[in-house]
C-alpha cells in the first residue's frame, strides 16, 4: 500500500486532521486486514460478483516516501514513526510484513535522503541484514519486516 501518493487519505489525516503518523499507521494497517466490500458487479464488463476483499499480514508492505517529497503534495513519514507503529502492532500480533521506501534520486538529501538507514541503523547487528556490494540497491530483512532502498 503506497501512502505517499499525491494528496492521499493518509496525508489528509496527518496534515489536516493532525493525527500523529504512528497513530495513523497503527489504526490504518488493521483496517487492511478487516477488508472492504468491492462492488465488482457495478461494472458488467468485469463479470464478477460483489465481494469482500481483505489482506493478511504477509501481504501488507507499506510504501513510504523518501527525500524526494517535501511533504506538501506527497506525505513524508519519519522512519521512527513507522517503527513505533510497527512495535505497537507487533505487541498485538497485527504487524504488517514491513515498510518500504523509494529513493528516486530526486530531493535535496540531507537527513531524510535515506529513510531506510534511519530504521536499520539501530538494527545493524541483525545477522539477517544484507546489502549488495554496489550499495546502489539494498534489501534488508529486519525485525520490522522487509525494507528496500535504492540509493
Amino acid at each position: 500500500m503506497q501512502l505517499y501518493e499525491t494528496y492521499s487519505h493518509a496525508m489528509q489525516n496527518i496534515t489536516q486532521f493532525n493525527q500523529a503518523p504512528a497513530d495513523y499507521l497503527y489504526s490504518y494497517i488493521p483496517r487492511l486486514y478487516a477488508g472492504w466490500t468491492v462492488d465488482f458487479s457495478s461494472d458488467p464488463a468485469v463479470n464478477w460478483p460483489t465481494q469482500h476483499v481483505a489482506l493478511n499480514r504477509t501481504q501488507v508492505i507499506i510504501g513510504l516516501a523518501n527525500a524526494w517529497t517535501d511533504g506538501t503534495r506527497a506525505l513524508f513519514i519519519w522512519p521512527a514513526a513507522a517503527g513505533d507503529a510497527y512495535t505497537r502492532l507487533q505487541a498485538e500480533g497485527l504487524e504488517p510484513r514491513g515498510f518500504m521506501f523509494w529513493v528516486s534520486g530526486a530531493g535535496s538529501g540531507g537527513t531524510r535522503a535515506h529513510a531506510l538507514s534511519g530504521i536499520d541503523g539501530c538494527r545493524a547487528a541483525d545477522p539477517r541484514c544484507r546489502e549488495s556490494p554496489s550499495r546502489r540497491h539494498c534489501a534488508r530483512v529486519l525485525p520490522h519486516g522487509l525494507f528496500f532502498s535504492s540509493a
